[in-house]
């Protein structure tokens, strides 16, 4: 599964539960692009954090 698979699995998880509120959304395909854009700097710091050894399972 690439990181784009996993950033849009997780937004429409969050859609689902009602996590995301898509009436307040001007434009749901922009809330999709700015929520997957923090989801992926989220696993890219999860990522470092991890290799590096910072954190363990």
């Amino acid at each position: 599964m690439t990181k784009q698979e996993v950033c849009t699995k997780v937004f429409k998880a969050l859609l689902d539960e009602e996590l995301l509120n898509e009436a307040d959304a001007y434009d749901i395909a922009n809330l999709q692009i700015d929520v997957e854009r923090v989801i992926s700097r989220v696993l890219e710091d999860y990522t470092l954090v991890y290799t590096t050894g910072i954190i363990s399972e």
